[in-house]
């Protein structure tokens, strides 16, 4: 997620003419959106894009998507926040 604070100020440092960028929301579209105005204001290109980490298929479809659009991903900042479930993994 990038629509707002470390992701956001991650994204703002990396955008710049050549760069492009994909913005990832859970819940606030509005606040995404904004962040996508901001980058593009740098010269990004931007996309939005709702995305759920518990669904596996909507992951797989972001990257298809974002492949699709900008080619290969070189980069991925992962840092949405969700409630942590601590329990054995086997």
């Amino acid at each position: 997620g990038a629509s707002q604070g470390i992701g956001r100020a991650v994204a703002e440092k990396l955008a710049g003419p050549h760069t492009q960028i994909a913005i990832t929301y859970a819940g606030n579209e509005a606040k995404a959106r904004q962040t996508a105005a901001a980058l593009e204001s740098k010269g990004a290109r931007v996309m939005v894009l709702p995305l759920n980490l518990g669904n596996l298929s909507q992951v797989r479809s972001l990257f298809e998507t974002v492949e699709a659009q900008f080619g290969q991903v070189d980069v991925l900042i992962s840092n949405a926040f969700g409630q942590a479930i601590f329990k054995p993994l086997a």
